[in-house]
């Protein structure tokens, strides 16, 4: 049977948690540890900090076999997550002089340009 581990965003609402599978759970050595790629993925990060209660803030996690070990949670448990963002995930910068087109309406709109829809 599976194990996991919920991890919200900082900035969101721990209702929003979302489960992470514990990759060789046991619980004598610790609990699991989580899957690297697959959880900075899923959270669109490229690094993981976890909230540490004692320290009141958060401290970087070192993912994957070697990396630190978890015990299972509950939603109602879940741990709040920060890290830096994946840049590979978000759309490059547009060259000079280009429009991207998901950017069009909105700047039709600031030129206060009437359109037909």
């Amino acid at each position: 049977m599976n194990k996991y581990l919920y991890l919200y965003k900082k900035g969101s609402h721990p209702d929003t948690a979302t489960p992470f599978a514990l990759l060789d759970y046991d619980e004598q050595r610790g609990g699991g540890y989580l899957g690297s790629k697959s959880t900075l993925t899923k959270l669109g990060l490229a690094e993981l900090e976890i909230w540490d209660d004692g320290l009141q803030d958060f401290v970087p996690v070192e993912l994957g076999k070697d990396g630190l070990r978890f015990q299972a949670n509950e939603r109602e448990t879940a741990l709040q997550v920060t890290g830096l963002a994946d840049t590979a995930a978000q759309p490059g910068a547009a060259p000079p002089g280009f429009i991207r087109k998901e950017n069009i309406l909105k700047i039709l709109d600031e030129l206060g340009a009437t359109r037909k829809d």
